[in-house]
């Protein structure tokens, strides 16, 4: 749809939003099995971790840890949830540092799109009160919906930076830039990307004692909190720690990091992920609003803004003319070809509906349950309706949308309308409720038939014989 909706679409030059299905691309659960007697056992540690380079990826430290199993001669297995439980990708350690918080995994066969890192100055980006998005697989959510579905996908949280400053988000830590934000982490989000809103990365989550809120699962199944409440406060080591690191550390030579110096400029007023067809339809409604407005102030009338909203919907539905407008055209192109030589001759159509001479009266009368109706129609009404912007006769159950009224619960508001086509009478069905039937044959929505005395017409539910006075 068109509408000029490029006035309503995003600026040259200025940024799109965050892209949540792109990133949630990039975004991969890591987990950390401890295998006894060449088995993997249940414990086991799981995080986040998010793609960087072909095959790979990086986290935290504490995610990939595997001290408590291996203290005792033990043993354990590091693999990514590539999709699903069932595709379980080994993961190598290339490097790890726990004064950093981080550590970088290599996953042989991995096949994700890498995200972009920022490189603008820590502690000068993200700004305060930026928006900010987290992407992980919080434990929380994996306790409250146990599935495999839920499993295996992300969860996306929004927040704003608090600031972002020096310091350490843990007591072993090195002091470095840390952004304070409100996306909501928890334990399993550790390792995952926290974004700007142009999608590219600018801190690593990591899960802080600040926030120790602990769920577990009753006897009776129901989740239960305990510990200190979330005081909606979370760190993200800068992910400038990580570019650092690669620059120096000969293990990580070989990654290659895609980064971007600029800063995400202000994002546009289109809401993520908005479908383009969401703006053609607003596109439509606006126009009908209009069109709607521009009538009613001209003909002060309700019924004029229903008879555009109408014939617009017909409009689309039949993607042609209008019925009046189809019969007047068949029957002209009808009238000005000569019979074929080998078709036999049809009947004129005047035939099947007399015209309505000067001073001449159609009469319907009838009856719906225990009431009775009559109708008249002239031919000088016929004729200055042609005229008029309805362009006939309109019959139904509102005296205000109608020009001839039938009060019966069955007839629509505006249920059929008639109108001449070279002087032969019409009726059209005006996508009523309960349909309009000539002897007997239904008309389908905006479909128009010919009309005659001694025909008998059916409106919904009641009965008429067609007479001249």
């Amino acid at each position: 749809m068109m509408f000029g909706m490029a006035a309503l679409g995003a600026p040259a030059g200025t940024a799109q939003a965050f892209d949540a299905k792109k990133a949630d691309l990039s975004v991969i659960r890591v987990v950390v099995f401890e295998v006894k007697n060449g088995k993997r056992t249940g414990t086991y540690s799981f995080g986040t971790g998010f793609v960087v380079d072909n095959e790979y990826v990086v986290t935290n430290h504490h995610v990939t840890d595997d001290s408590e199993f291996t203290k005792d001669g033990g043993a354990s297995e590091r693999v990514v949830v590539d999709g699903s439980t069932k595709n379980l990708r080994a993961a190598q350690l290339v490097w790890h540092a726990a004064e950093l918080d981080l550590a970088v995994l290599k996953v042989p066969g991995l096949t994700r799109p890498t995200l972009k890192l920022s490189n603008a100055p820590p502690l000068d980006y993200p700004d305060k009160a930026a928006s900010v998005w987290a992407i992980g697989f919080p434990g929380i959510a994996d306790r409250s919906i146990s599935s495999e579905t839920a499993f295996v996908h992300s969860t996306v949280t929004q927040g704003i930076v608090g600031k972002v400053v020096m310091g350490r988000a843990g007591q072993k830590d090195k002091v470095r830039p840390i952004i304070q934000h409100n996306a909501s982490i928890n334990k399993g989000n550790s390792g995952g990307p926290l974004f700007d809103n142009c999608g590219v990365v600018v801190g690593v989550n990591t899960f802080g004692a600040v926030s120790t809120m602990e769920v577990s699962r009753d006897q009776r199944g129901r989740d239960v909190a305990a510990g200190m409440p979330n005081t909606g406060i979370f760190y993200s080591p800068h992910i400038s720690n990580l570019i650092d690191a690669q620059k120096t550390i000969p293990a990580l030579a070989a990654m290659k990091l895609d980064v971007t110096p600029a800063p995400c400029a202000a994002p546009t007023a289109e809401a993520p992920g908005l479908p383009v067809w969401i703006y053609g339809v607003i596109g439509l409604v606006v126009l009908l609003a209009l069109t709607s407005t521009v009538i009613a102030l001209r003909k002060g009338t309700t019924r004029e803004i229903v008879r555009v909203v109408e014939s617009y919907s017909a409009y689309i539905r039949r993607k042609g003319d209008p019925p009046s407008v189809r019969v007047r055209k068949e029957a002209s192109r009808a009238a000005s070809q000569p019979p074929s030589a080998t078709a036999p001759a049809r009947p004129a159509k005047a035939a099947a509906a007399p015209a309505a001479d000067a001073g001449s009266k159609l009469v319907l009368s009838g009856r719906g349950g225990d009431k009775k109706f009559r109708v008249e129609i002239t031919a000088e009404e016929l004729e200055r309706a042609a005229a008029a912007s309805e362009s006939g006769i309109v019959l139904g159950r509102s005296q205000s949308l109608s020009d001839k009224v039938i009060d019966d619960p069955s007839v629509s508001r505006r249920h059929a309308k008639f109108f001449l086509a070279d002087g032969v009478l019409m009726v059209e069905d005006m996508g009523s409720a309960y349909g309009t039937k000539i002897n007997g044959k239904a008309l389908g929505a905006n479909e128009a038939g010919g009309l005659k005395p001694g025909d008998k017409l059916t409106i919904g539910g009641v009965q008429l014989d067609v007479g001249r006075a």
